[in-house]
């Protein structure tokens, strides 16, 4: 059996419309994937698109606003 470890990863849960969630079914039934890798993919893009707000010096600067106590 595989063991895999992911030291740096963290989880999440997202609520999407039945919709929405249907379109992301249906990219990933295409590309032989499942819907978490869509939603990763669709996650780096976004990142990769827009350094100026989502690279690592701004995300410095605001992770304390970022924070939930």
């Amino acid at each position: 059996m595989n063991k895999t470890t992911f030291h740096h990863d963290r989880m999440t849960s997202l609520r999407l419309p039945k919709g929405i969630y249907e379109r992301l079914q249906m990219i990933a039934d295409e590309n032989w994937t499942n819907v978490s890798s869509v939603i990763r993919q669709g996650i780096r893009r976004e990142l990769e698109a827009h350094p100026e707000v989502y690279g690592h010096d701004s995300l410095m600067i605001h992770q304390d606003k970022n924070r939930v106590i």
